[in-house]
C-alpha cells in the first residue's frame, strides 16, 4: 500500500501484479476471495442466576445470531461459487468462519 501510494504500482509502470499465496511456490493460481472482518455484539441485563426471568441474557441473543447464520446465511452462502480456478476445489465457495 505505501509503495503504491508513493506511485510504484500504478499505469504505465504496471500492467500486472502476483501476490503470492502460501499453498505452493510453483504454482500461480488466479481469483482470490477477499476477506471481511467484522464483530458482533450482543446487549442484554444481567440477572441473578435464580432469577433469570429478571433479566435479559445476552449469550442467549448471540446465540440467536449464530443460529440465524446457520439457518439463513451459510446455505446462501454455498451458492456463490466462482469461475476462477481457486485452489483447492473446496475454496471456490463463499465460506463465513466465526472464530471467538
Amino acid at each position: 500500500a505505501h509503495l503504491a501510494k508513493l506511485g510504484y504500482f500504478s499505469k504505465p509502470k504496471v500492467d500486472h501484479v502476483i501476490i503470492p499465496e502460501p499453498l505452493n511456490k510453483d504454482r500461480i493460481c488466479l481469483g482470490h476471495r477477499g476477506v471481511w472482518w467484522a464483530e458482533i455484539e450482543t446487549k442484554g441485563e444481567i440477572a441473578h442466576g435464580s432469577m433469570p426471568f429478571l433479566g435479559d441474557n445476552a449469550v442467549r441473543h448471540m446465540g440467536a445470531v449464530v443460529q440465524a447464520f446457520e439457518d439463513e446465511l451459510f446455505p446462501a452462502l454455498d451458492g456463490k461459487v466462482t469461475r476462477m480456478p481457486v485452489v483447492p476445489e473446496g475454496a471456490r465457495r463463499s465460506t463465513m468462519n466465526i472464530n471467538s
